[in-house]
């Protein structure tokens, strides 16, 4: 554990640990893969150099090359917990090869793509049309660059904002967490994300090392893929700088809160009210979403890529449409109602974006590239089904085809 490892990510995973020992025949190696739909560059990745069998381990890392902070570096003052991660990573950085870690931090892309790319330009940036995914960028920015002024005396006048941004978004898009507890996977770290793809999981087994285990056959040269997560697409722009192919775990925000779900519904379906019976079936609709509510943390009320729609919306308008089941739709019809209306508003078309997309070459929008992911989806007269894949998120993709 104790041996220094040769120069760059390739040496790193040459000689990295296997089962808490140096090893000359690691099972894994690094390559390059030409990026998709047309854009330019390569992704690197993990392959494996042997073939191995469902269950079989791959990695056993020990404790000790685990990029971890201690709890006396906690985030137990009330600061953001990425800020004592990216402390620790530029101070081991800066330590250059007398760092246990410097093989680890060589290993690390010197400009990680996230989301925040986006907001070099507002041209760009715009064209994500989809507002909470663009609310979520800014809080992104806000958060480093608050934090960045407020860093300790032993950082000021030491560290620019260029090397607090580059920490950042390497410790944003890199921690693994189990159990409360954050920390980085050297050589694990370095394999990519795909929800069907995957087949390889890591696992603590005990305070002393992970393992990385495979979940099913791997041939000799195939690409080892981990999940990143349960997360929505947004997620995945702001923290990583891609959109998944196909991301399961989409959502979409129709409503900020029952409130404003409940008051929409009335509006648009009751007519004019007089203001008690207004306020008495508002207050009954919101009592009804409420005892759906399952995490009191929750405000914003989604639909999934999926079609499973938030039961406090549900339960909501099914309360308001039993007091006059001739004057509103049914919940669903309802909700169908909602996603066209949302649709109607965007600036631009599916067509249109993905006519956009396939005709820039241009290095202002290869961020977009990224996104340039579509679900499928059914459409009639710009209607969908409740059960379509909504195409969610991402450069005015939720536009209904001309």
């Amino acid at each position: 554990e104790g041996t220094r490892w040769s120069t760059g990510p390739q040496g790193f995973l040459e000689n990295g640990s296997v089962s808490g020992k140096r090893e000359t025949a690691i099972p894994i190696a690094l390559k390059r893969f030409p990026l998709n739909n047309g854009q330019t560059g390569t992704l690197r990745g993990i392959v494996a150099s042997r073939a191995f069998e469902e269950g079989e381990r791959v990695l056993q890392l020990p404790s000790s090359v685990v990029f971890s902070i201690g709890p006396e570096e906690d985030s137990s003052n009330g600061e953001h917990w990425a800020v004592p991660f990216a402390k620790k990573l530029i101070e081991e950085k800066r330590a250059g090869a007398s760092s246990f870690f410097s093989e680890y931090i060589a290993s690390l892309p010197e400009a990680q793509m996230t989301g925040l790319e986006l907001e070099r330009s507002w041209e760009v940036l715009k064209e994500v049309q989809y507002l909470p995914a663009i609310s979520a960028i800014a809080n992104y920015s806000n958060l480093i660059s608050l934090t960045f002024k407020g860093r300790s005396n032993r950082f000021r006048g030491e560290t620019d904002l260029a090397e607090w941004v580059w920490a950042n978004t390497v410790v944003h898009s890199r921690t693994f967490r189990h159990e409360g507890e954050r920390f980085m996977l050297p050589l694990i770290d370095l394999i990519n994300h795909d929800f069907e793809r995957e087949n390889v999981q890591w696992v603590r087994r005990d305070d002393r090392s992970i393992d990385l285990a495979v979940n099913r056959r791997i041939e000799q040269g195939e690409q080892l893929y981990v999940s990143y997560g349960d997360r929505n697409s947004d997620d995945f722009l702001v923290y990583y700088g891609f959109v998944p192919d196909q991301n399961p775990f989409e959502t979409f925000i129709l409503f900020e809160s029952t409130k404003e779900a409940c008051t929409w519904y009335i509006d648009r379906f009751l007519g004019s009210q007089d203001e008690d019976a207004r306020s008495c079936i508002l207050e009954m609709a919101q009592e009804a979403a409420l005892a759906e509510e399952q995490d009191s943390s929750m405000s914003a009320l989604e639909i999934s890529a999926t079609g499973q729609a938030d039961g406090r919306m549900l339960a909501a308008f099914e309360a308001i449409h039993r007091q006059d089941p001739k004057a509103g739709p049914v919940p669903l019809r309802a909700l169908m109602d909602r996603c066209c209306e949302i649709l109607d508003t965007y600036p631009t078309t599916i067509e249109h974006d993905l006519l956009l997309l396939s005709s820039h070459t241009d290095a202002t929008l290869q961020v977009s590239r990224y996104g340039a992911r579509l679900h499928s989806h059914n459409c009639k007269n710009n209607k969908y089904s409740i059960h379509s894949s909504f195409p969610l998120s991402f450069a005015g993709m939720c536009s209904p085809i001309e």
